[in-house]
């Protein structure tokens, strides 16, 4: 399940296992256990809520922080008071 929910966060997961679980009980309400079956129809539904874009597009405002907050840092550095 893991490598299939690359990029989910943890209310993804929630979703995911709360639709799995869903899933079971409509086939049985005696059921014990959630089986992968069941992991694997819930994936068919439940998308990540960030996608690859957004990731990307993260990245780069992160990168542009880092940046300016460096450029910050160098020139406090050099204020001698």
């Amino acid at each position: 399940i893991a490598e299939e929910t690359d990029g989910y966060v943890g209310a993804d997961l929630e979703n995911l296992a709360r639709e799995a679980a869903m899933l079971a009980l409509r086939d049985s309400m005696e059921v014990k256990e959630v089986k992968k079956k069941y992991f694997d129809e819930a994936l068919k539904k439940v998308r990540a809520s960030v996608g690859k874009g957004d990731v990307e597009r993260y990245r780069k405002v992160e990168e542009q922080y880092l940046r300016s907050a460096k450029a910050a840092l160098v020139k406090d550095a050099s204020y001698l008071g």
